[in-house]
């Protein structure tokens, strides 16, 4: 598991360094191990991204649900996208 923990540090500290976000949000099923989970990764981001902007990790809001509720929300759109699009 610290393994996991190390690459996923490594792989944000990669992405800090290249494109600079404010925030990493991780969701799916890694969302619901905790806070345990969150402090390694977010410790070896920073470490690896020393000399960078600070790294923050966080769970995704909606957990476990993130994927479900995005793909709902894309499937919404393309549909009122298609229907505006019928109409005109």
């Amino acid at each position: 598991v610290h393994t996991a923990m190390r690459f996923l540090g490594m792989a944000i500290a990669d992405v800090q360094k290249l494109l600079d976000p404010e925030i990493f949000v991780i969701g799916g099923g890694v969302a619901s191990v905790g806070e345990y989970f969150y402090g390694h990764v977010q410790n070896y981001a920073r470490e690896f991204a020393r000399g960078f902007s600070d790294v923050t990790v966080v769970p995704a809001h909606f957990g476990v649900d993130a994927g479900v509720i995005g793909a709902a929300i894309a499937a919404r759109q393309m549909t009122a996208k298609r229907h505006s699009e019928s109409l005109v």
